[in-house]
């Protein structure tokens, strides 16, 4: 975007005078060690930018899930995708999704271990850029009508997620025993049409409901 262009190529009058070209050659060769290891990383070359506090913004859509690291300014400092099928195939998703067909309708759902592991890829790979420490609020998106369910007790497990020898498990299983439901019934989801039209009709129709 127009946006991470001005941050990979600053006006020069914004740029350290310490940052000669050795030191952005240098700041290259590591975006380009970061891209090929699956993230994308923008160099700062302005004077005291990295100092700044930092956002986590978090997208869990429907065939991915993205992490972006932001200053105050919206500028991306590190950004990192999963695509489900092609990162995680022992999933066997199609477009991040299992679909059983029912009759005249559709049951489509998505594992909730897939989330989690994708959740730890991607906060894995913006962590070796060394951002996070200074990661000072979280923001988090999902995909429209995806629902999880969780077990009686559970919250226990959540709170226990900042003990040291939790937090060096793998989320999917820290987290493991918490779900009343292992595959999470999402948007395109139509399994309860027929209960639908059922409580349309008993609201008096279409036009009523709406």
């Amino acid at each position: 975007s127009a946006a991470e262009r001005r941050v990979q190529h600053p006006p020069r009058a914004l740029r350290s005078p310490c940052c000669d070209d050795d030191t952005r050659s240098r700041a290259q060769a590591r975006r380009q060690h970061h891209q090929r290891r699956g993230l994308e990383f923008v160099h700062l070359y302005a004077t005291g930018t990295m100092a700044a506090d930092l956002f986590l913004g978090l997208d869990l859509s429907t065939q991915s899930m993205t992490a972006v690291v932001v200053e105050r300014t919206g500028a991306v400092v590190a950004r990192s995708s999963v695509n489900y099928d092609e990162e995680l195939p022992g999933y066997k998703t199609s477009s991040g999704m299992h679909r059983a067909p029912e009759g005249d309708s559709e049951r489509v759902t998505s594992p909730v271990s897939m989330w989690l592991e994708a959740l730890d890829m991607v906060l894995e790979r913006v962590g070796r850029t060394g951002v996070l420490g200074r990661v000072v609020a979280v923001s988090a998106s999902a995909q429209q009508h995806g629902s999880v369910y969780w077990k009686a007790g559970a919250r226990q497990q959540l709170q226990a997620l900042g003990a040291s020898a939790v937090a060096q498990r793998p989320l999917k299983d820290a987290l493991a025993g918490c779900f009343a439901c292992e595959h999470c019934p999402i948007w395109a989801d139509s399994s309860t049409a027929e209960e639908c039209a059922a409580m349309e009709t008993a609201l008096g129709g279409a036009e009523r409901l709406a």
